[in-house]
């Protein structure tokens, strides 16, 4: 379960994450790609495997879908200004990205020359919520507008 605190620079565990820093070393990257691998192959059956493997946890036994009352059930642990905060960012989020929408066009000269552009929505994408160094609220929340926009199952 994703815990939530109030931030302050006093709080050991924040420190402790901070101070984490990051490593990037050839046996990391071999190690994500031989994961990244199985997951494009494996779909669903290697991301069961792998979060058995690593975070020790049984999707058989703990599904990844989320019902609607656990997630009001949630709510209600949550205090009032951090949920105020959390729907400002949100809405901050999606406004900055409503500005980034990309369109199409045609254009046309007297010579005869069309320029146009389409823009085509993808069939696939990857999300990658990064914690490591300094979880936030807006990498959370980022994911869970894209699948509210793009309707994950």
């Amino acid at each position: 379960m994703l815990e939530i605190r109030e931030f302050s620079f006093t709080d050991s565990k924040f420190i402790s994450i901070l101070e984490r820093g990051i490593t990037q070393d050839d046996e990391v990257g071999s190690s994500v790609s031989n994961i990244l691998k199985h997951v494009r192959l494996e779909k669903d059956n290697a991301l069961h495997k792998f979060s058995l493997e690593f975070d020790g946890v049984d999707l058989e036994k703990h599904p990844i879908l989320v019902q609607h009352d656990e997630f009001i059930d949630a709510q209600k642990q949550v205090a009032d200004n951090i949920m105020i905060a959390i729907s400002l960012a949100r809405t901050n989020i999606r406004k900055f990205h409503e500005y980034q929408k990309r369109t199409g066009y045609i254009h046309s000269d007297n010579d005869y020359v069309e320029l146009s552009k389409r823009v085509l929505p993808l069939k696939k994408i990857g999300v990658c919520c990064p914690a490591k160094s300094a979880p936030l609220f807006s990498s959370l929340i980022l994911v869970g507008s894209l699948n509210w926009m793009f309707k994950f199952k």
